[in-house]
């Protein structure tokens, strides 16, 4: 079970790259309501930028529970998102 969630969580943040990559500012909120429906909390901060992208590192926010194991425990995984700010 523990490895379906974190399983499950690595789906959802290489969803989230493409989702704002092809959306990009909606993507944002896009993402924090899928993270959501997924009971994870995702939050993003401005990194970087180019001539033609905005790049934005985010963190997933995730609890893992095995009551058989003991565990309960809030995770993580972080990442960097990017979008093209500037159309030609």
């Amino acid at each position: 079970m523990i490895n379906q969630r974190v399983s499950k969580i690595n789906s959802l943040a290489r969803y989230t790259e493409s989702l704002i990559e092809i959306n990009g500012e909606e993507g944002f909120k896009m993402a924090e309501e899928l993270a959501s429906k997924n009971k994870a909390s995702i939050s993003f901060e401005y990194y970087d930028s180019t001539e033609d992208y905005l790049y934005y590192e985010y963190t997933i926010n995730y609890r893992i529970i095995a009551g058989s194991f003991k565990i309960n425990k809030i995770s993580s995984l972080e990442g960097l998102v990017r979008y093209r700010a500037y159309k030609n």
